[in-house]
């Protein structure tokens, strides 16, 4: 297929590409990642099953396998940068602009104070 909808920790959809190996699109709702999938040339059926396979994904599999591709290909620092732009917390490595600690594959929430 060249590409998979993968579900983010922030419960957005993401576009993750086999081609350039890296997220394509990111921060969608679910009908923008079907929107997406449509410009890919597939019918509705398999545009709604590829968004629909990323909610059951949704204990982090395929986005952790995504950001091992990256680390792997790009290296750890991209790897790094694309998990704190997709809403990744590490529960040892809390985020400076973060309310609380996270969890592991949490969600990224900004404090409001």
């Amino acid at each position: 297929m060249g590409w998979m909808i993968v579900q983010q920790p922030t419960g957005q959809f993401a576009r993750f590409s086999d081609i350039v190996d890296n997220f394509t699109a990111y921060d969608m709702t679910a009908g923008q990642a079907v929107d997406e999938c449509q410009l890919n040339s597939i019918g509705v059926d398999e545009a709604l099953s590829a968004v629909v396979n990323a909610r059951r994904h949704k204990n982090g599999k395929r986005f952790e396998d995504a950001i091992e591709t990256i680390r792997l290909i790009h290296g750890k620092e991209q790897a790094d940068k694309r998990k704190a732009e997709l809403g990744y917390v590490d529960e040892d490595d809390p985020c400076p602009h973060c309310s609380g600690t996270g969890k592991k594959g949490g969600r990224h929430e900004l404090s409001t104070t």
